[in-house]
């Protein structure tokens, strides 16, 4: 059990380590600012490179897609075909933009989709009044849409290549909230069992997971093992005896300062818990509860820790009724998809 749960632990945090894969298009305009927009859709392009990051850059654009998806590009917008040349690329995020002369300004606009959740992440709008500057821009504009889907930095971003007051950012750029995430604990049970005199000391595995209906609200399902001892309070049974519990619950749970750096969270469920035969009785079963609090440290987007506390009340025993409690503590790693 504790082999199988710490090797699906290792596969789901191997696959949350793949890099996101982005594949950046060439940027519109009137022809004869085409090249200059083509440009600097490879300075985008490269830049993004430099983080933790699939890019898929112009050329392997060709390569994947013929020519009639390539002229459908050019005039893409909506929703369903952004996703559809997402789909034929491969690709989760999907990076494009135009360059617009105005005069004697020029107006660089660029976005950020998501395939995945069908939304925009991050719209970019500067004007600028000399062309040189251009460049400069979109290597700004690469940083923030870098911060906006939580690439892994190479080093500190530099202060001169943050977004200038002049810059128009629709959506804050912060880290994407995951849609799903594993949660592998281990700790210690404080419990009492009715019938029965249990140890201090209490093992209990646990694996959870979760799934984001919003930044701050989860639906979860977790499974768990207590292991412990026991022993008979009436004597007739001498010595002690092992007992396993096994609860599963359901339940909802809420998350406080969600995309920060530390996320406090409450979250309740209920179940049903099997407790093993004890001082020959059979097994039993019952309803079980649990509340939880709890605390998330997730220093990157896709790998995070936890502590918790929680209490639960199962309709279990060792003589057939009564209840049993339980106190946990336990710490935890998340693998966040």
């Amino acid at each position: 059990m504790r082999l199988i749960l710490f090797s699906l632990a290792l596969a789901t945090a191997a696959r949350a380590a793949e890099p996101p894969a982005i594949a950046v298009t060439e940027f519109q305009a009137d022809e004869q600012d085409r090249d200059k927009a083509k440009g600097l859709s490879g300075v985008v392009a490269a830049r993004l490179s430099s983080f933790r990051a699939r890019v898929v850059g112009l050329d392997e654009i060709r390569a994947a897609l013929d020519l009639e998806k390539r002229k459908q590009m050019l005039g893409c917008s909506e929703e369903s075909c952004l996703q559809e040349i997402s789909g034929a690329l491969g690709v989760r995020y999907l990076v494009h933009g135009r360059v617009d002369r105005f005069g004697k300004s020029t107006l660089l606009n660029a976005f950020v989709f998501d395939s995945r959740n069908a939304r925009g992440v991050l719209r970019w709008s500067q004007r600028v009044d000399d062309e040189a500057q251009l460049v400069a821009e979109a290597e700004k504009f690469a940083l923030q849409a870098a911060a906006a889907l939580g690439l892994e930095q190479p080093q500190a971003v530099p202060a001169a290549a943050r977004a200038p007051l002049g810059a128009v950012v629709t959506e804050m750029p912060a880290p994407l909230e995951p849609d799903f995430h594993l949660n592998l604990k281990l700790g210690n049970t404080l419990n009492s069992l009715h019938g029965a005199s249990l140890s201090t000391f209490n093992l209990r595995f646990d694996l959870e997971g979760d799934y984001y209906f919003s930044p701050r609200w989860q639906a979860f399902a977790q499974a768990g093992v207590v292991i412990g001892s026991a022993s008979d309070p009436t004597g007739v049974e001498p010595g002690e005896k092992s007992f396993r519990l096994f609860p599963a619950f359901a339940g909802v749970k809420y998350t406080f300062r969600a995309q920060q750096l530390l996320r406090p969270y409450l979250s309740a469920g209920l179940g049903m818990s099997l407790l093993n035969k004890l001082f020959q009785r059979s097994d039993t079963a019952g309803l079980t509860t649990q509340g939880v609090f709890g605390l998330a440290w997730v220093p990157t987007r896709h790998v995070g820790f936890n502590a918790e506390a929680s209490v639960n009340l199962a309709g279990v025993s060792s003589d057939g009724s009564g209840v049993y409690f339980g106190f946990n503590t336990n710490f935890g790693v998340i693998a966040l998809f």
